[in-house]
C-alpha cells in the first residue's frame, strides 16, 4: 500500500462515522489535498483504486468525485482521472474555516449554554487533549 494510500485509509477511518459514506470519502480527499499529500495538477487514484481501498460501492465514490468536482475543488477532462485544481488547498482552508466557525463552533456554544459549561471547563478540556498528543 503507498504512503497515499494509506493516509487516505486513515482519513476516511477518521471522518465523522455518523456522516454517510460519500462525504467521508470526500472527507477523506479534502484532508490529503489540505495536507499537501495530492497537489495542484495531480491526478487522484481512479474510482475503482478508491472503492476497493475504502472498501466501497464505486457509485458512492463517484458520488463523492461529483461533490468535489461541483465544488470547484478537482476537475475531469474527458477520458481522464480528475485532477485536482490550482486553487483547491486554498479554497479547502476556507470552506474548512467556515464549517469550523459555523457548524462546530455554534454546537460547541449550543452545548455549553445547554448544559452550563463555562469558558474555563473548556480552556481545560482543550489542555488536557493537548498534553495528551
Amino acid at each position: 500500500m503507498s504512503d497515499l494510500q494509506s493516509e487516505l485509509l486513515g482519513y476516511f477511518q477518521s471522518a465523522n462515522p455518523m456522516w454517510p459514506p460519500y462525504l467521508r470519502t470526500g472527507y477523506c480527499i479534502k484532508a490529503a489535498i489540505a495536507n499537501d499529500l495530492l497537489k495542484p495538477g495531480e491526478q487522484l487514484p481512479s474510482i475503482r483504486g478508491l472503492s476497493e481501498l475504502l472498501d466501497l460501492n464505486p457509485m458512492t465514490v463517484n458520488k463523492a468525485m461529483n461533490d468535489l468536482n461541483s465544488l470547484g475543488l478537482i476537475v475531469k477532462e474527458r477520458g481522464k482521472r480528475y485532477t485536482v485544481i490550482s486553487d483547491a488547498t486554498s479554497l479547502i482552508k476556507l470552506e474548512i474555516e467556515r464549517d469550523v466557525k459555523n457548524h462546530i463552533l455554534g454546537n460547541l456554544t449550543q452545548m455549553m449554554k445547554d448544559f452550563n459549561i463555562t469558558k474555563t471547563t473548556v480552556n481545560q478540556w482543550l489542555k488536557e487533549t493537548n498534553a495528551n498528543k
